[in-house]
């Protein structure tokens, strides 16, 4: 059976936000096995198919500085073979998920890829808005 990756550039579980539901409810009801990558500042809960990477700060600048390691934590923890679906939150600035695409892509070319946003940016890259 195939995994799905979510990955999320805040803290989506436990839920502590509306955001955070959203992310957590697609995640938990996903038809096939997924994991979870988020980058979390606060304390770690421990979950099976949970990977936290530890940051310092949530503040946005501070959050660009671990994008790289991010990804290379991701790419560390997960099963190529297997791996069908990659799946990026879209709840936080798209730069990020970019930036983490652009290195998943080069070891994933075969793999699908789907942005997740269910907010403004949408409306922007919908009328291809550079923002």
């Amino acid at each position: 059976m195939y995994t799905t990756i979510f990955i999320s550039f805040y803290n989506s579980y436990p839920i502590t936000s509306g955001a955070s539901a959203v992310t957590t409810s697609l995640f938990l009801n996903w038809p096939t096995r997924t994991k979870l990558f988020q980058l979390n500042h606060q304390d770690i809960i421990k979950k099976k198919n949970i990977y936290n990477f530890k940051i310092n700060s949530r503040h946005p600048i501070f959050k660009i500085f671990y994008l790289i390691p991010f990804a290379i934590f991701i790419l560390k923890n997960i099963d190529k073979k297997k791996t069908n679906y990659i799946i990026f939150e879209g709840a936080s600035w798209s730069g990020y998920t970019y930036i983490v695409y652009k290195i998943l892509i080069f070891f994933f070319k075969k793999k699908k890829f789907i942005y997740y946003l269910y907010n403004v940016v949408f409306y922007f890259f919908k009328k291809n808005i550079l923002i």
